[in-house]
């Protein structure tokens, strides 16, 4: 299973974030922030899979690039993770994050 270790990852408010698709591209509100962010397919596609679950960053590589994934898809998607997390739309769960 992928998401074994480490940290998992979810939606900060998964009843009240909104996304409105548009072709390669969405627009996702976050009523905590009251802010309304613009997402490429890529980072769309990370939200919606952390949406679906929580998940490790593991398991979001292999959900959207299965299994055996370029190292450049793994540091795209850590790359997405931390994005979405400094947009207040995801937040890591599983780990103590005073250790950090």
């Amino acid at each position: 299973m992928h998401d074994a270790a480490g940290p998992r990852w979810r939606l900060v408010d998964p009843s009240g974030i909104r996304i409105r698709r548009f072709d390669d591209e969405a627009l996702v509100f976050n009523p905590l922030t009251w802010e309304t962010h613009l997402l490429n397919d890529v980072a769309t596609r990370v939200l919606d899979a952390v949406a679906e679950e929580p998940r490790t960053e593991a398991g979001v590589v292999a959900e959207l690039y299965g299994d055996d994934a370029a190292e450049s898809a793994r540091v795209q998607i850590a790359r997405f993770l931390a994005e979405l997390e400094a947009l207040a739309l995801i937040e890591r769960i599983g780990e103590d994050r005073r250790a950090q």
